[in-house]
């Protein structure tokens, strides 16, 4: 099986600090490097590792699929500050 393909495994182990290394192999396909931030998140298929960026670009994404694509949410609270006065 390929590197990064689904069903490719990798074996490591917890030392007793709590520590686990990560296999290079792994780490390559995740683009880490020496202070890399890296998630756990736990979900009911098990326990899935991302890089932190990686989680980061997904949830904007997220969210900008959310706004208008003729405006940004930053400009749509400023004219809502704006008309704030009128409407008092």
């Amino acid at each position: 099986m390929e590197n990064g393909q689904p069903g490719r495994i990798w074996h490591t182990t917890v030392d007793k600090s709590g520590r686990v290394l990560l296999p290079a192999e792994l780490r390559q396909l995740m683009r880490a490097t020496p202070g890399t931030e890296l998630i756990w998140m736990r979900s009911d298929d098990g326990v899935k590792l991302q890089a932190f960026a990686d989680v980061l670009t997904s949830v904007q994404q997220y969210f900008q699929g959310l706004s208008p694509a003729d405006e940004s949410w930053s400009d749509e609270l400023l004219r809502e500050r704006r008309d704030e006065p009128s409407r008092e």
